[in-house]
């Protein structure tokens, strides 16, 4: 690991986009996830999540309901949106209660997102996942419509249409 954060960041995010990464740079990215600083971790998470990486879903849900930084907390909780492990539904269900991530992940339709010259991003301005086909990710909408199915069980009356 080294010694300088942007050095760190940067490998981080150039992993994101390595196709196959192979066990033990999985787990050194996992390790990063206890970098001192939010922006490797964040990075650490965007890397976890395009690699579809279920081996960090307990460590990406403690981070999205627990961490300091918000950043950090949005980012894990659209990663375990991308690995879709069930393992980590309730830390998503658990984002909606969070204001800010709550605002920037509902509030913005990404397919309004006027194009760019860059690589096709979200409404966030993350780079898009190249596992757009996967059927296990869960999309805002589901995630929400999930979440009111669920609270219209607890209290045993109509979800509001909405």
């Amino acid at each position: 690991v080294d010694p300088q954060v942007e050095v760190r960041r940067e490998a981080l995010a150039l992993l994101a986009y390595v196709n196959d990464l192979d066990g033990g740079l999985l787990a050194l990215v996992r390790g990063s996830l206890e970098d001192d600083d939010a922006l490797v971790v964040d990075a650490a998470i965007f890397a976890l999540g395009e690699h579809l990486d279920r081996d960090a879903v307990e460590r990406l849900a403690t981070i999205a309901l627990e961490h300091d930084d918000a950043r950090c907390r949005e980012s894990a909780v659209a990663s375990l949106g991308a690995i879709g492990d069930d393992r980590g539904r309730a830390a998503v269900l658990a984002a909606f209660d969070d204001a800010p991530s709550s605002r920037s992940r509902t509030s913005k339709d990404p397919t309004s997102t006027p194009p760019s010259n860059g690589p096709p991003t979200t409404a966030t301005g993350r780079c898009e996942p190249r596992s757009t086909n996967s059927t296990r990710k869960w999309t805002s909408r589901q995630v929400r419509e999930r979440a009111r199915a669920a609270r219209t069980s607890l209290r045993g009356t109509r979800a509001d249409p909405g």
